[in-house]
């Protein structure tokens, strides 16, 4: 069966970690974008003049890509998490308004991260042991 991957539903400070580095999030999304802008500017354009032809700038049109298919062994902890999960993560890269000779940035290249996890994870804990019982206190 193949993994069924979501949209990773995290804060820019939970943290993934993958092939022995550990990022926050934001930070990992931030790499990711600007990695994929620049082979997008370095290399992009060629494949969409060969593709395009003559057909000249599609505006509107989008490019998506996964990257790899079939996701990347991961742990993913999110704040307030009592524990890592772990799973697959893949990257879903959006390139829109293909075109002739275009530069890309991050207003036409979107990165998301995806995430196949192998377990349900539990809800988050509390902030503090002590809001049960001030919760109590209130009652």
């Amino acid at each position: 069966m193949a993994p069924e991957f979501k949209l990773l539903e995290c804060q820019d400070d939970d943290v993934v970690s993958l092939r022995g580095s550990t990022y926050k999030v934001g930070d990992l999304k931030k790499l990711l974008l600007s990695h994929f802008i620049q082979s997008i500017n370095n290399w992009g354009n060629a494949f969409i003049n060969l593709n395009l032809g003559g057909l000249g700038n599609l505006t509107g049109c989008s490019s998506h890509f996964y990257v790899p298919v079939e996701g990347i062994n991961c742990e993913v902890l999110r704040l307030g998490y009592a524990k890592w999960y772990k799973g697959l993560l893949r990257i879903h890269v959006t390139a829109d308004d293909l075109g002739v000779n275009r530069r890309y940035d991050d207003n036409n290249v979107k990165v998301n991260l995806e995430f196949c996890s192998e377990e349900t994870p539990a809800p988050p804990q509390n902030e503090s042991p002590l809001d049960d019982i001030c919760r109590l206190m209130k009652e």
